[in-house]
């Protein structure tokens, strides 16, 4: 109860004399979160500690009224390191905060404000990051094992080399983001708005992509084997290189998009969209590339205007029913 009132009375004096004191009280809220004193008991918790959380309530309320002062002053909130494992955290502001190496797996960080925020080898496994904004943070090699990231903004966000296979990723918005040799495998990203997202040599292995908005994407050399794209968006997406062997583009939109050295062995182009009427056909395509996939024989794939990228010709559709499909 005595540190709940001190935590209490420093954020009082910050919000009455900010200009004087906000700097100094958040400096010495963070220094409690990393290096909180000891319980009187030794025990093993499964929750947060009530005045590490009132902590970092406070540096949330007084952070998101003082953000002008701390701009003006150069400051960012230091929480690199610190044990916020299992809070109770929804709704804050740690904008960006340094949470360098911190420990917030198992917390609850539903709708948290974690925008440009320095993520960098932090633990995120089992994480809720639910609705959380995380636009352009830097999420470098942190651990996101079975993070939940539903409906999170992660607009212009470094995830760069992180392993998000299993993640919960449907209706999140990764517009920009940097994914080059992220392992995405089995995701749900369904719903998604993916487009421009870097993701040179991603591994979407068995990944799900329904519905997913993946205009102008960079998938060069990525493998989506085995990966669902039903309904998405492709337009302009570059998809050289790309291992597509067993996926499903069933009704996607690839119009417009580079498929040179693709691997469409197998996949389902059943009623997929190279062309819209002739119009921004996709590019990069042979005859041979596209005799190696499938469709249902009432709903090919729409070729008009779709040249053979080697003979410069009309490709044709003559491909095999897919493999669950009694010929």
């Amino acid at each position: 109860m005595v540190r709940l009132g001190g935590i209490d009375a420093l954020k009082h004096l910050a919000d009455e004399h900010p200009h004087q004191y906000h700097i100094q009280i958040m400096q010495l809220l963070c220094a409690f979160v990393r290096h909180p004193t000891e319980h009187e008991e030794i025990e093993v918790r499964r929750d947060l500690r009530q005045d590490i959380q009132s902590a970092l309530h406070a540096i949330s309320d007084c952070h998101r009224n003082q953000s002008e002062i701390e701009y003006n002053r150069d400051y960012r909130l230091e929480l690199q390191n610190s044990n916020i494992s299992y809070g109770l955290l929804a709704n804050l502001d740690l904008s960006q905060a340094y949470l360098i190496g911190a420990d917030l797996s198992h917390s609850f960080l539903t709708r948290t404000d974690l925008s440009g925020a320095d993520l960098s080898h932090a633990n995120l496994r089992s994480t809720n990051l639910a609705d959380a904004t995380l636009i352009a943070a830097n999420i470098w090699s942190a651990d996101l094992t079975g993070t939940d990231l539903r409906g999170a903004n992660l607009y212009r966000a470094n995830l760069v080399g992180l392993n998000l296979s299993q993640c919960n990723l449907n209706s999140a918005t990764l517009c920009r983001a940097l994914l080059s040799n992220v392992d995405v495998s089995s995701a749900d990203i369904s719903d998604s708005d993916c487009s421009r997202i870097n993701a040179q040599s991603a591994m979407f292995i068995n990944t799900n992509l329904r519905r997913a908005n993946l205009s102008f994407a960079g998938l060069d050399s990525a493998n989506m084997r085995a990966v669902r794209l039903d309904s998405s968006n492709l337009y302009s997406a570059v998809l050289f290189g790309a291992d597509l062997s067993g996926a499903s583009l069933r009704r996607a939109n690839v119009c417009n998009g580079n498929l040179r050295d693709a691997d469409l062995s197998n996949a389902d182009l059943s009623e997929a969209l190279f062309s819209e009427a002739g119009e921004h056909p996709a590019t990069g395509i042979t005859q041979t590339q596209l005799d190696e996939a499938r469709a249902d024989p009432a709903s090919p794939p729409q070729l008009d205007g779709v040249l053979d990228a080697d003979t410069g010709k009309q490709l044709v559709w003559r491909g095999e029913p897919p493999n669950d499909t009694p010929a």
